[in-house]
């Protein structure tokens, strides 16, 4: 909810599910892909890196690159009140 809240009604749904997508297709679409070429060269270790790495990459980026750092569309319509 807070997430959606970032962004003014008319672009909501784009800023929600645009990112998500994003992640959902580079991931998600491709570890079918990797874990199959790490099976086949018996290296499904390697695969658990890739998965470790690809969490790892996501949380750095939702602790340090998601900061507000200034006002928002929400705190401006706020003040209005």
């Amino acid at each position: 909810m807070v997430k959606a809240e970032m962004f003014p009604a008319h672009v909501r749904a784009l800023g929600v599910g645009l990112g998500y997508a994003l992640a959902n297709s580079a991931f998600g679409g491709t570890a079918p892909l990797i874990y199959e070429a790490a099976k086949k060269h018996d290296h499904v270790g390697l695969f658990a890196v890739y998965v470790t790495i690809a969490v790892g990459v996501s949380l750095a980026v939702y602790v340090f690159g998601l900061r507000n750092r200034r006002d928002t569309y929400l705190d401006r319509e706020q003040a209005r009140t």
